[in-house]
């Protein structure tokens, strides 16, 4: 019953569903785009060294963000946060090829 509750907040709640969908499309093209940037690293080396090179050079700056500057990063604006990062991260992958 509560999963049923809780998604029929996508029905009532508009800013919330675009909220919903924008962050799930975000996070789908970044996941989408780590795989392929992992299979090409394999591809292109096939050394598991690189690979795991390329996963610490991925989450690391997650960590460290979290930890020590998460305090930081919460007095600003959440919504200019998300579309900075986005905006960040996309301009990051258009520059890798």
């Amino acid at each position: 019953m509560g999963l049923r509750r809780q998604l029929g907040l996508l029905g009532r709640a508009p800013s919330f569903r675009l909220l919903f969908f924008a962050a799930f499309g975000s996070g789908l093209g970044t996941w989408l785009a780590f795989v392929a940037l992992t299979v090409d690293v394999f591809d292109r080396t096939h050394s598991g060294k690189w690979v795991s090179g390329l996963l610490i050079a991925d989450f690391l700056p997650a960590i460290a963000i979290g930890l020590f500057l998460g305090p930081v990063v919460d007095r600003f604006s959440r919504k200019r946060l998300m579309i900075g990062s986005d905006l960040g991260r996309f301009g990051v992958f258009c520059a890798l090829p």
